[in-house]
């Protein structure tokens, strides 16, 4: 399955993803669990969630300080 236009401009708004494994894993395993809840994942409550829980993982220490986390419109 290729990445939508919308997964591919976060990606880009977020260099760190796929060359960082932790901070990929982790946003991996919250996409997976976005799914699970059955978060629309072209929805902008999709990234809003993805983004505020990249954010609280960064807090708790899940990532490196230095990962920087930026949402998309």
């Amino acid at each position: 399955m290729e990445a939508t236009d919308r997964a591919k401009k976060w990606a880009q708004a977020n260099p760190w993803f796929g060359k960082n494994p932790a901070a990929t894993e982790v946003a991996v395993n919250i996409h997976v669990r976005l799914l699970e809840q059955g978060v629309a994942v072209e929805s902008d409550d999709y990234y809003n969630k993805l983004y505020y829980l990249l954010k609280l993982a960064k807090q708790v220490g899940l990532l490196d300080a230095r990962v920087k986390i930026r949402t998309i419109r």
